[in-house]
């Protein structure tokens, strides 16, 4: 029996949640009990992590909690490598501290770069927080985003995600070679299982995405290999560099290649809010830039609008 994929997200988050609830205040390590400025370590923040990696990685919530699950003791391995980083990091921090840094250029443009970003990120979110949008407006978006739709294709096939190109490489050969009396479906999945680098059991790296998805999750190099594919073949293409899996690469076998149904509203109206606090984060740049004021020059050291002036 397969789960659907909502109940998948549910029964992860509902793992994760009863996991951390259960520990979130056990402390798993000290750092610099002896100094008497102790840095404590707690349970959550180690699982936290753990997520984050796995989810740079590419390993999506119903993976996880296979992983947990039917897993503990790689999962137990996973942990404890990861509460030694941690603890790695805050000695290293410790000895940080007895440092003088603030004479060092570096440190203090990086720092003040640093500062910069977090600002620029709160700022958003603050944004993110108080957004309020009417119906009116949330119709206006949805009318927006279906112009975009016209001709959009959903592709569905299986991915096979290794480290290196000569692994991919070697992955298509075998199944360009295999025994004809097996489908290349078969095939792929017996691959997969072998050499996929991430959990592949739970739906055999199976995927059905429209060409935007494909382009934010894996990057447009993804999605122009998997476009230009010919049904039924293999391809192998690098994930880009914003994709959390940049710098591994994915063998895809396209099995379908059909027009996308366009979504109800009300199924995606958090993408809709997503792209209206884009919109609104937009607008209040555009106000303050002419309060500010803003000037942007050409290659040729010019300012725009006075280069504009000149090609006319």
């Amino acid at each position: 029996m397969f789960l659907k994929k909502p109940y998948l997200f549910l029964l992860a988050a509902n793992f994760i949640f009863a996991e951390v609830q259960n520990n979130q205040t056990k402390i798993v390590a000290e750092v610099g009990h002896k100094t008497g400025k102790i840095v404590k370590i707690t349970y959550e923040e180690v699982f936290k992590n753990i997520l984050k990696m796995l989810q740079s990685r590419g390993v999506q919530p119903s993976q996880f909690v296979e992983l947990a699950q039917k897993n503990p003791k790689v999962f137990a391995e996973i942990f404890s490598a990861t509460k030694e980083s941690m603890i790695k990091d805050s000695v290293l921090h410790f000895i940080a501290k007895e440092k003088d840094y603030s004479s060092n250029k570096d440190f203090i443009n990086d720092l003040e770069e640093a500062k910069k970003n977090l600002m620029i990120q709160y700022e958003k979110s603050r944004y993110a927080k108080n957004a309020s949008f009417s119906e009116a407006e949330y119709q206006n978006a949805y009318d927006n985003l279906m112009k975009e739709f016209k001709n959009v294709k959903q592709y569905s096939g299986r991915m096979i995600i290794v480290k290196t190109k000569s692994k991919a490489d070697s992955i298509v050969k075998a199944i360009e070679g295999r025994n004809k009396s097996k489908s290349i479906e078969d095939s792929f999945i017996v691959f997969g299982k072998e050499h996929s680098i991430v959990p592949f059991d739970s739906n055999k790296g199976a995927f059905s995405m429209v060409e935007m998805e494909i382009t934010k999750e894996y990057g447009k190099n993804v999605a122009a290999a998997v476009n230009s594919a010919k049904i039924g073949s293999v391809v192998v293409e690098q994930f880009g560099q914003d994709s959390k899996l940049s710098g591994n690469y994915g063998v895809f076998l396209i099995s379908k290649s059909e027009d996308a149904k366009k979504p109800e509203m009300k199924d995606i109206k958090e993408a809709l809010k997503s792209r209206l606090i884009i919109k609104k984060i937009n607008e209040q740049i555009t106000k303050a830039s002419k309060d500010i004021g803003v000037k942007r020059y050409n290659k040729d050291g010019l300012l725009e609008e006075d280069s504009a002036k000149l090609v006319k």
